[in-house]
Protein backbone atom coordinates (compact mmCIF):
# COMPACT_ATOMS: atom_id res chain seq x y z
CA UNK A 1 0.00 0.00 0.00
CA UNK A 2 1.20 3.51 -0.84
CA UNK A 3 0.80 6.68 1.19
CA UNK A 4 -1.26 8.19 -1.62
CA UNK A 5 -4.04 5.67 -1.00
CA UNK A 6 -4.78 6.97 2.51
CA UNK A 7 -3.47 10.55 2.56
CA UNK A 8 -5.73 13.58 2.66
CA UNK A 9 -5.24 15.54 -0.56
CA UNK A 10 -6.84 18.72 0.82
CA UNK A 11 -5.79 19.07 4.47
CA UNK A 12 -6.86 21.95 6.69
CA UNK A 13 -3.97 24.36 7.11
CA UNK A 14 -3.02 27.33 9.25
CA UNK A 15 -0.70 30.29 8.78
CA UNK A 16 2.20 31.21 11.08
CA UNK A 17 0.26 34.35 12.05
CA UNK A 18 -2.84 32.42 13.20
CA UNK A 19 -3.47 32.18 16.93
CA UNK A 20 -2.95 29.03 18.95
CA UNK A 21 -6.61 29.24 19.90
CA UNK A 22 -7.61 29.02 16.22
CA UNK A 23 -5.24 26.10 15.69
CA UNK A 24 -6.57 24.26 18.73
CA UNK A 25 -10.18 24.89 17.68
CA UNK A 26 -9.49 23.52 14.18
CA UNK A 27 -7.91 20.44 15.73
CA UNK A 28 -10.85 19.86 18.07
CA UNK A 29 -13.62 20.51 15.53
CA UNK A 30 -11.97 18.55 12.74
CA UNK A 31 -10.53 15.83 14.98
CA UNK A 32 -7.02 16.53 13.64
CA UNK A 33 -3.84 15.85 15.57
CA UNK A 34 -1.57 17.81 13.23
CA UNK A 35 -1.94 20.90 11.06
CA UNK A 36 0.38 21.92 8.22
CA UNK A 37 1.58 25.50 8.60
CA UNK A 38 1.69 27.33 5.26
CA UNK A 39 3.23 30.70 4.49
CA UNK A 40 0.22 32.76 3.43
CA UNK A 41 2.06 34.57 0.62
CA UNK A 42 3.91 31.68 -1.02
CA UNK A 43 1.67 28.83 0.19
CA UNK A 44 4.82 26.87 0.99
CA UNK A 45 4.98 24.50 3.92
CA UNK A 46 6.93 26.09 6.78
CA UNK A 47 6.10 23.59 9.52
CA UNK A 48 3.71 21.17 11.18
CA UNK A 49 1.87 22.00 14.40
CA UNK A 50 0.82 19.07 16.57
CA UNK A 51 -1.45 18.64 19.57
CA UNK A 52 1.69 17.81 21.52
CA UNK A 53 3.25 21.17 20.55
CA UNK A 54 0.25 22.98 22.02
CA UNK A 55 0.19 20.81 25.15
CA UNK A 56 3.91 21.38 25.77
CA UNK A 57 3.48 25.13 25.26
CA UNK A 58 0.67 25.15 27.82
CA UNK A 59 2.70 23.21 30.39
CA UNK A 60 5.77 25.46 29.93
CA UNK A 61 3.94 28.79 30.01
CA UNK A 62 0.82 28.02 32.03
CA UNK A 63 -1.11 29.70 29.23
CA UNK A 64 -4.58 28.27 28.73
CA UNK A 65 -4.97 27.99 24.96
Amino acid sequence: MKVSTIMNRFPKTIAPTDSLIRARDLMVWGEYRHLPVLDSETERLVGILSERDITQHQSRTGENV
